[in-house]
């Protein structure tokens, strides 16, 4: 567990960063760090041994994916938007987001549901980032999309690194390439 416990770390504090610089003009790209940063701090105390909040980190991955991914998505695919840059519209698309994705655990709906807006969020990432031949975000596209398929297709390297180490180290070098590569400068129109 402590391959999930370090890699949570590192995803927390790549998540925080991503808050703290980027995150600050945007308020949605700053929901959406924040939302999973916060989910793999509670991982990393979990997995490191120093607290079992096991069902804390659960119902934060479950808010991270159900609407933290969509924010992060929503910051770097149209940044230029009022829902990305207005922290009352952010915030209230991802509460809105947190309490259909409560409703649909509490009422024993399919979790499928809630892994696939993840998934779309992350193709979303990919997808725009191709279209806009935008290599920085087709590549944070990417990496998220790999860490959710090592998770789900049980990635492991024996007992010592289990599928959750690659999900958190995937997300982290998502994270990373935001703080390092992504440009949130308004895109000019090339010169005729």
């Amino acid at each position: 567990m402590i391959a999930a416990a370090l890699t949570d770390f590192l995803l927390a504090l790549t998540g925080f960063g991503v808050a703290a610089w980027p995150g600050r003009a945007l308020p949605a790209l700053q929901i959406g760090s924040l939302l999973t940063a916060i989910a793999a701090l509670v991982g990393a105390i979990t997995y490191g041994g120093l607290l079992p909040l096991y069902g804390l980190h659960d119902a934060l991955s479950l808010i991270a994916a159900v609407s933290g991914l969509p924010m992060l998505a929503l910051g770097l695919i149209w940044p230029q938007s009022p829902l990305a840059r207005r922290a009352a519209l952010a915030w209230a698309l991802a509460l809105a987001a947190c309490a259909l994705g409560l409703v649909v655990v509490g009422l024993h709906g399919p979790k499928a549901v809630l892994e696939a807006v993840a998934v779309v969020s992350m193709l979303a990432i990919l997808l725009a980032g191709a279209l806009r031949l935008d290599r920085p975000r087709q590549m944070v596209g990417l990496l998220l999309l790999l860490g959710a398929a090592s998770f789900r297709l049980n990635a492991h390297l024996g007992v010592s690194v289990p599928p959750a180490a690659f999900l958190h180290s995937f997300m982290a070098l998502a994270f990373f390439t935001i703080l390092r590569f992504v440009s949130f400068a308004p895109r000019q129109a090339p010169p005729l």
